[in-house]
């Protein structure tokens, strides 16, 4: 028995991938405003300083990537499982809903302790006396990349869900003549083949699901990265002008205009991370 399927929010704009949009060709325009490449920044060097134990500074670097890493694990599971759960009541399967939003709880339970655990190791080492060190800046284009992969990850997901919600519409016409014991050899041969059809489609649901919360991460952290190199360059050069004085009054406001908005807009880019 077939049961005729379609998607409920066929159509419908995917929020991240929107926001991600705006934020792209945001930091596009800005880069095109400043006409200049985003500059190295500042971020932490792990190397031991003189006069300290070796041993012990290798000891509290693994302790700290290991901490890391699981920490970036759990975030994007946590974030896989809300997409799920957000995915799942669009499309009126609560049950499902339920049960991904009780899995992201618990992962953002874990992501908080382990985040807890690399601030500790990041105080260790910095009352060891580590210091900045220049790290090549994040690239436009490779967002681009990890935005695009997120959407094409997440039109996965929304193609594997839609066969669960089939799975699930046949299992609910089935199941009531099992319980009652009316149900053919091939209608119970069908049910066998629904339920198997749903859980392996939400199993590759929940892959594509992982697969697009990384993505999306990564396209966030290069944003940042970007961002931020934007909001350092653009105060250092409205310093440099400033200070040199050297350009004529109309060119120099014009400019300072210019990095002021860039200023603004990178704040704003800040603001739009924190509430993502």
């Amino acid at each position: 028995m077939e049961v005729p399927i379609k998607d409920p929010i066929r159509g419908s704009e995917d929020p991240r991938y929107t926001d991600g949009l705006v934020r792209l060709r945001t930091l596009e325009a800005l880069h095109s405003d400043l006409d200049a490449e985003p500059q190295s920044r500042a971020v932490p060097v792990r190397s031991d300083p003189p006069g300290r134990n070796q041993s012990e500074t290798v000891l509290i670097e693994k302790g700290r990537n290991r901490a890391f890493a699981e920490y970036g694990d759990h975030q994007a599971k946590a974030e896989a499982f809300l997409m799920l759960a957000e995915r799942y009541k669009a499309l009126g399967l609560d049950a499902q809903a339920n049960a991904y939003n009780d899995q992201a709880r618990l992962e953002s339970a874990t992501t908080r302790g382990f985040q807890a655990v690399v601030k500790a190791y990041d105080k260790k080492l910095e009352d060891l006396g580590f210091h900045g060190a220049v790290n090549k800046a994040g690239s436009l284009d490779t967002a681009r990349q990890h935005l695009e992969r997120y959407y094409g990850d997440y039109k996965a997901l929304e193609e594997h869900t839609l066969e669960v919600l089939a799975a699930e519409k046949t299992l609910q016409v089935l199941e009531p003549k099992l319980v009652d014991r009316t149900a053919t050899s091939a209608e119970r041969k069908q049910f066998r083949e629904a339920l198997e059809q749903r859980n392996r489609f939400e199993r590759m649901a929940e892959k594509e699901a992982l697969n697009a919360a990384q993505s999306y991460k990564s396209f966030g952290s290069e944003i940042q990265s970007v961002g931020q190199s934007y909001d350092e360059l653009s105060h250092s050069t409205r310093d440099d002008l400033e200070k040199t004085g050297i350009e004529d009054k109309s060119t120099k406001s014009q400019r300072m205009n210019r990095l002021a908005v860039g200023v603004v807009v990178c704040q704003t880019l800040k603001v739009l991370d924190h509430e993502l």
